[in-house]
């Protein structure tokens, strides 16, 4: 058995990864989410293990409620604690030191919210397609949409209000 640390299972580069904007997911998530309440997990599947495909670090996951996509979503330390994500988590988005820790957002999708405390405490609708990249980005925001490579960098909007970003 191994100890989760706080640190992610794969360090993100500097660069955010290209994804078409023009063409949708086919399925967000092949694999299934996890549906949480209150940091309970609520559908357990054998194949699709909690703090390997999932969840993955200390704290990660405590107290949230919503969905997460099997897909190693919400990975690092305190990563999607307190948070609520009621259309979902997936496409390897909240991933590092408490990345999208305390947020309340909708939907977060396809690789957005990278970085320590990015999305942290967040508040809004929809945060997609590479959005709310770096350390601290979108901290604090109130977001109706992001999308697109926005709010790229290191405190990049933090504490702004994003009407369409």
């Amino acid at each position: 058995s191994t100890i989760p640390s706080d640190e992610p299972s794969t360090i993100p580069s500097d660069e955010p990864s290209t994804m078409p904007s023009d063409e949708p997911s086919i399925n967000p998530c092949p694999n299934g989410y996890a549906e949480f309440q209150n940091g309970t997990l609520q559908n357990e599947l054998e194949e699709f293990v909690f703090g390997t495909h999932f969840c993955v670090g200390n704290n990660a996951c405590d107290n949230f409620t919503g969905k997460v996509c099997r897909d190693r979503s919400c990975d690092g330390g305190s990563s999607c604690q307190n948070a609520i994500a009621i259309d979902g988590i997936s496409g390897r988005s909240c991933i590092g030191f408490s990345a999208c820790k305390g947020a309340q957002v909708h939907e977060i999708k396809e690789k957005s919210c990278t970085n320590d405390k990015s999305c942290m405490l967040a508040k809004g609708e929809k945060i997609e397609r590479n959005s709310c990249y770096g350390s601290k980005a979108c901290s604090g925001a109130n977001i109706t949409n992001a999308f697109d490579n926005s709010c790229y960098g290191t405190e990049v909007c933090a504490g702004a209000n994003i009407t369409n970003a």
